[in-house]
Order: C-alpha cells, then sequence, then structure tokens
C-alpha cells in the first residue's frame, strides 16, 4: 500500500536526525478498531484497502489508536491499493481543530494526532511487503518525533497485526488493549469524529466512505451521525446472501442438466435391451445376432444434452453408456 506524497510534506516537516535509534513505543489497538476495518473491507473480495488512525500518546508513552477512517482509494487491486495523501493533511487538521481548549489554557489532555495507519490483505496473511515497508518508513519521516504505527487486517481469514517497525515486517501482535479515556479527551475524539462527519457531507459519501470510531461507536451514534459498522455490516450480509443465491441457482441448473442426460442414457439402454430381445426373437441364434446390434446401436456423446461448464461430467455419462455396451457383450 502506498500514500501520495507531495501534499503531505506541505504539513509536516521530518523530524530531526537523532543519533541513537530508540526502540519501537508500544501501541494499543482495541479491537473495536480492526472489528470494524473488517466489517467494512471484508464485502471488497480481494481487493486492498487502506486508511489512516487517529489517536494520543498517553502518560506511559504507549501511542493509542482510538479512531480511523477509510478514504476513497485512487488504485485497488489484489497486491496494492492507494489513497491521496492529501487525507493525511485532512485529518490532521481536524484533528488540530478537536484539540482546541475551550475556555481551558493550561489543559494537560494528551493530543489528538495521526498516529498510525491501517491496510488490509485480503486472504494473503499479515506482513509488510517491500511497498508496505517504504510507505511504513515515510509515515515515520514525517512524524516529528518518530511515532507511528502500522496495522494490517486480513479480512478473509478473520486475522489483525500491529506492526511497531518496518525494520520487522513479520513481527506482529493481534490488536489488542483497553482505551481508557477521560470526560475531556473523550470530548475530543466526539468533536474530531463529528469533524470528519461534516467533510463527509462536503465531499460526498463515496469520498469517505466509512469513518472508524472504535468503542466511541455507540456515542457518535447517539450524536445522530450515521452507524458505519452496521451498515457494513448489512452491505456483508447482503453480499454473501447474492453469493449464495447465485450458487444455489447454478448448482440447480448443473442438477437439472445431469438428471436430463441420465434419463438420455437410461432411455438409450432400454432401446438396446429391446432391440436385443427382439432380435433374439426375430433369428434362430440370439447370441450371435446380440453382438452384431450391440456393435451397430451405441450411445454418443451428440446423445446426449450438454451440461454447462462440466467435461467430466459428459465423459462420465459416456461411459455409463460403455458399460451398457460391454454388459451386453457379456451376454
Amino acid at each position: 500500500m502506498a500514500l501520495k506524497w507531495d501534499f503531505l510534506r506541505r504539513w509536516h516537516s521530518p523530524k530531526a536526525p537523532d543519533s541513537q535509534e530508540s526502540a519501537p513505543s508500544p501501541a494499543i489497538v482495541p479491537r473495536s478498531l480492526v472489528d470494524q476495518a473488517k466489517s467494512f473491507t471484508a464485502p471488497r473480495g480481494r481487493l486492498e484497502m487502506g486508511g489512516l488512525l487517529v489517536g494520543h500518546v498517553d502518560r506511559s508513552g504507549r501511542n493509542v489508536c482510538v479512531v480511523g477512517f477509510f478514504p476513497e482509494q485512487t488504485e485497488a487491486s489484489p497486491g496494492y491499493c492507494e489513497f491521496d495523501g492529501g487525507w493525511m493533511a485532512v485529518a490532521a487538521a481536524a484533528a488540530e481543530y478537536a484539540n482546541s481548549p475551550v475556555g481551558l489554557p493550561f489543559d494537560d489532555t494528551p493530543s489528538l494526532r495521526v498516529i498510525g495507519w491501517i491496510h488490509t490483505h485480503p486472504g494473503i496473511g499479515l506482513f509488510l511487503s517491500g511497498t508496505d515497508t517504504a510507505t511504513y518508513e515515510a509515515n515515520l519521516e514525517m512524524s516529528p518525533d518518530g511515532r507511528f504505527v502500522a496495522v494490517v487486517v486480513d479480512p478473509l481469514r478473520n486475522e489483525d497485526g500491529v506492526f511497531l517497525s518496518p525494520d520487522s515486517p513479520n513481527e506482529h501482535c493481534p490488536a489488542k488493549g483497553a482505551v481508557v479515556l477521560g470526560s475531556r479527551l473523550r470530548r475530543r475524539y466526539l468533536k474530531f469524529l463529528s469533524k470528519m462527519e461534516e467533510i463527509r457531507a462536503e465531499r460526498g459519501r463515496e469520498a469517505l466512505p466509512f469513518i472508524v470510531s472504535g468503542d466511541l461507536r455507540n456515542e457518535h451514534v447517539a450524536a445522530g451521525h450515521p452507524d458505519d459498522y452496521v451498515d457494513s455490516y448489512l452491505q456483508s450480509v447482503n453480499t454473501i446472501r447474492d453469493e449464495v443465491k447465485s450458487m444455489y441457482e447454478r448448482l440447480e441448473e448443473f442438477r437439472i442438466s445431469v438428471n436430463e442426460a441420465i434419463v438420455v442414457v437410461v432411455g438409450r439402454i432400454d432401446e438396446i435391451e429391446k432391440r436385443f430381445v427382439e432380435l433374439g426373437e426375430e433369428s434362430g441364434n440370439p447370441e450371435e445376432s446380440s453382438l452384431i446390434e450391440a456393435e451397430t446401436v451405441v450411445v454418443s456423446e451428440s446423445d446426449l444434452p450438454v451440461v454447462d461448464g462440466s467435461e467430466e461430467d459428459s465423459a462420465g455419462l459416456v461411459s455409463v453408456s460403455q458399460n451398457a455396451e460391454g454388459v451386453l457383450y457379456d451376454q
């Protein structure tokens, strides 16, 4: 997965070089985030999807992911996805809007920030590809303090992993941890989510199809905003229902075609048996007559109805007719 970075550089200054590499900071990614992400991305099948995570640094120095969103993808394929890097600036501006104090000049509430990036690997498992690693490194360079989290979700295998460093593309842990929010911090996140809803109203739902509200989902919906999680879940159910219906219709067509073919084979066998009896009655030597008739009366593939998409079944039906001929010869 990749981002378009030209727009980003106008919003973030690269971090100052550090003489000593510090260990990656631990992260908290609640289950609600990845579960909601899976509900949105699963109906897309094997198309990759990417989005951003917004959070804060808690007093223990952990990177806490709380909410996020999936914007419109400029590219989406089974092995690659991309969205406009301008969404990083949008998220940063919305976070600054939510951080603005209201009559609290000495507010020590943690500030909201873009703290992570999430994307899917449908059906291929959890790891950071070469492109993912490059994107992760670019995100870290744009971060003023070198903090950033990568989350990979496989909605088809129902797997998820949190990556703390681009240097360890195969090391990850499942999303876990409880998000504890004070009243002021909670209000900031709800303010951020409301701002993102305003942006969606301006740009359209196609531009911002899914807002990940995480543990704040109930409060966000109670404020009168759409429940993206339920909407995506219903879409998943409808997608599965349509797929099951299509499979049933194909199986039903196949069953009818096979039954028709069996009727033809049985009818031809009955004809052969009837003719065998008639020849035996007409001649005084039923064994010799049966051999002559068995050589001339056969069931060919042209006598059978076509079974869509199954050459093996047609071959099997011809085999049935050939076995019937063998029975006559044995007599």
